[in-house]
């Protein structure tokens, strides 16, 4: 609570200690519950209250470009970043393309294109402790119905608690999204350990290279899994989003080694 002022209601109003610390509203932002033990609530004379003093902070916002196709309905683009105090509300101008919307409690923004074009508008978030305005950059191609073409390889008998990832390649035949999933397996055995997703966006047709890493908390679960096998199986898969929001999966089982 150090460099925090609360101003009281009235003269000789004050507060207690902190009885317990977290995020009481739910925007990632840390708060205080602290107690009055000697307020005066509803008339009751020194019945006490709690109060929850919100942590607060600049708002923050960031969009990455929306990419849709005409007539096809979008997938909900919210923000690529955001820091907020208490629950925001969001508003845009100039308006967006027809048949697009955007959510004042969310900002994110969804609907079906009407017509191809290009273009940016402003979105606005206000909250408790401000206002931020950020560019939205939206490109809307003419309507493709045809999904990316993908390539996907992993080296064999990788050693991934050496190397605290696994190595894969992935491609796409266009401008598209990657991300890939990778879920390790061991003989004899129903248990599995996921790996952190991975994602790269690909402005042309291109061949990338991903680590999949895990979490720390991961390496345990891992080590155990693999402990006394001298093998297992990563299955890969690769999930490939074009512009038009066309996907496509291309999946890959190697053995892999602790």
């Amino acid at each position: 609570m150090a460099g925090i002022r609360i101003d009281g209601a009235a003269a000789g109003d004050s507060l207690g200690f902190p009885v317990a610390r977290g995020d009481v509203n739910g925007d990632g932002r840390p708060d205080a519950l602290v107690g009055a033990y000697r307020a005066d609530p509803s008339g009751r004379v020194e019945s006490g209250s709690a109060y929850a003093v919100l942590g607060f902070g600049n708002p923050a916002l960031a969009y990455e470009p929306l990419v849709g196709s005409a007539r096809r309905p979008l997938v909900a683009h919210g923000p690529a970043a955001i820091a907020t105090t208490g629950a925001p509300t969001f508003s845009v101008s100039p308006p967006l393309p027809a048949g697009l919307e955007l959510d004042p409690r969310t900002g994110a923004v969804s609907g079906t294109p009407a017509a191809v074009g290009t273009g940016s508008v402003n979105v606005t978030m206000t909250d408790l402790a401000g206002a931020i305005t950020v560019p939205l950059a939206f490109t809307v191609v003419p309507f493709d119905g045809k999904s990316p073409a993908t390539t996907l390889g992993a080296k064999a008998s990788q050693r991934l608690l050496q190397a605290r990832a696994l190595y894969v390649s992935g491609g796409c035949d266009e401008a598209c999204t990657l991300s890939v999933e990778v879920v390790v397996r061991a003989s004899g055995s129903s248990r599995r350990v996921r790996l952190i997703t991975a994602v790269r966006t690909l402005t042309a047709p291109k061949t990338t290279n991903f680590k999949v890493v895990f979490a720390p908390d991961a390496q345990a679960p891992l080590r155990a899994l693999l402990r006394g096998r001298p093998r297992g199986t990563a299955v890969i898969t690769l999930t490939a989003t074009d512009r038009a929001g066309n996907t496509s999966k291309a999946r890959l089982t190697v053995p892999v080694r602790a």
